[in-house]
Formats: structure tokens, C-alpha cells, sequence
């Protein structure tokens, strides 16, 4: 209870709470009732109001969701289905809704995820910001949003928030970093191997070395031209990073052997595999 006496001259009087006044009254409803005695010791009539106490920052708490699979990662399958990333931003109170917080992603993804307008309120407690996304070849394993300056209703400004991660981003496509063959018991000629494909050493040991983990490689995965995969000598690491196979040379052929691995391989978040050849091996 905090009790003030004044001193008036029959005009309007100010009340002013002190710092110490509003700790001694703590936060929430006040009641306050006002007396008045005249300068004879006359009581007059009491009269009562009411008003809140407010001093408490507002916290926040924020959720960020994608749309497509998989939850938390952004991926070329959110850019193909035109999606967008959504981030909800709830406080335990009633905001000034006229204030717009301010919302900082990091590290910069500006690339990847473009602001769609500065966000709305769509309630007393929620504010919701939308960020279209972008195919921008990016990788970032821990994107955190921080928010600031949003004020609740009494003008506290909140409390400062703890930046988490919230999401990843990855739309960098795997690709296929060295393909490497080798002529099975090749012919020698003066001791060094010719290098070409005849019907002597038909067979060629293929090793395809990926960027990144791929969820899995098949053999119908496996295209060849001048040529045919033998079936059954396909084999993967783990994780699958590497593969390793061979091939035979059609017989009574002049057409060099190539392959390539298509672009169903796809990496562990489900983007798809960039598809290249390998550099043409010589056949006679």
C-alpha cells in the first residue's frame, strides 16, 4: 500500500508514483481510493479508480516452418512447388501492433530467402513474416532468426531473445566430382598400356566420386553408350559418397565408351543429382 497526503487549494491535484511507489505496488491492477478533508475537519465524499502496472518486457518465442518435406531443411523441393518459408513470432501479451519487430536471419540469406513485405500482426500476441524461396545453389547447415523492437501494449519493449537455429537451407545440387576408368588386363604395348579398348580387354572398372552423400545408386541409374553395364559388379560405400562398377565395349563396335549417372541419384536432403559424362574412352 503506498499513501500519499498533498496539500490543495480546492483545484485538481497530480499524484505522482514514485520508482520506490511502483516496486512497493508491484505489477498489475491498482486500486486507488481518495479522500478529502476540508480545512474545518470536514470528510468529504471518497471516490475510487483503478489502473495497471506494467514493467514487465514481453518475451518472445519463435517457430519457422517450410512447406514441402523434409521439415527444417529447405530444398529444391520447396523452390519447384513455388513454396515459402513461414516464421511465427508469439509473445505471452498483448503487443502494440502499431510497432513492426524487426526480424534478423544469420548468417546473410538474403540469396536464398527473400522477404515478401515486412510482416503482419495477425493477432494481439502474433506476429507472422513470410520469405519466399529461392534456388540460389546455397548450403547453410543453421539459419537462427533473432527478433527485436516489438513493444507490448504499456510501451515495454521486449525482452532481449536468444537467436536459435530454426531451419537449414540447402539447394546446392550434388554433382559427380571425378569419373575414373580403368581397361581391365589391358593390352601392353613395350610395357605400357595402350589405352584403347579392344576385344582383348573389353572391360573397363568405372569409379564415380560424388560431392556429397547420396541416398542411394542403382544400376538402372547407370547410363552407357558403346556399351553395357555388367550386372552385379555394382558397388557403393557407405555412406554413399563413391560407386564403382564396370562396363563391357559392344563387340564389333567403334563407338568410344561413356557413362554418366542420372539425375534420380539424389543427396540426402533430395535434390537431385547434376547429371555430366565421363570423358570418352577409345574403342577399336
Amino acid at each position: 500500500t503506498v499513501v500519499k497526503v498533498i496539500n490543495g487549494d480546492g483545484s485538481a491535484q497530480t499524484v505522482t508514483l514514485s520508482p520506490q511507489d511502483v516496486l512497493d505496488l508491484g505489477d498489475g491492477a491498482v486500486q486507488v481510493s481518495a479522500a478529502q478533508t476540508d480545512e474545518h475537519g470536514n470528510l468529504g465524499v471518497s471516490s475510487s479508480a483503478s489502473f495497471v502496472i506494467d514493467t514487465v518486457a514481453p518475451v518472445a518465442q519463435i517457430a519457422a516452418a517450410d512447406g514441402e518435406a523434409p521439415t527444417g531443411v529447405v530444398t529444391d523441393a520447396d523452390v519447384a512447388a513455388g513454396g515459402s518459408v513461414t516464421v511465427t513470432v508469439s509473445f505471452g501479451e498483448d503487443m502494440d501492433q502499431t510497432v513492426i519487430p524487426t526480424l534478423t536471419l544469420a548468417p546473410d540469406v538474403t540469396n536464398s530467402l527473400a522477404a515478401a513485405g515486412v510482416g503482419s500482426w495477425t493477432g494481439a500476441q502474433t506476429f507472422v513474416a513470410n520469405y519466399t524461396v529461392t534456388d540460389a545453389d546455397a548450403d547453410f547447415d543453421a539459419v537462427s532468426i533473432d527478433v527485436s523492437n516489438a513493444r507490448d501494449v504499456a510501451g515495454n519493449l521486449q525482452a532481449n531473445y536468444t537467436a536459435q537455429t530454426e531451419f537449414n537451407i540447402d539447394t546446392r545440387n550434388p554433382d559427380v566430382v571425378t569419373y575414373s576408368s580403368e581397361i581391365i588386363a589391358p593390352n601392353l604395348i613395350d610395357g605400357v598400356a595402350d589405352g584403347v579398348v579392344s576385344d582383348a580387354d573389353r572391360i573397363v572398372e568405372y569409379t564415380v566420386t560424388f560431392s556429397e552423400p547420396v541416398q542411394s545408386v542403382l544400376e538402372g541409374d547407370i547410363s552407357v553408350t558403346g556399351g553395357s553395364l555388367i550386372a552385379g559388379t555394382l558397388q557403393l560405400n557407405d555412406p554413399i559418397t563413391e560407386a564403382v562398377f564396370r562396363v563391357e565395349a559392344t563387340d564389333n563396335s567403334l563407338a568410344d565408351l561413356v557413362v554418366s549417372v542420372g539425375g534420380q541419384v539424389k543427396d540426402l536432403n533430395g535434390n537431385a543429382l547434376d547429371v555430366t559424362s565421363s570423358t570418352p574412352v577409345a574403342v577399336d
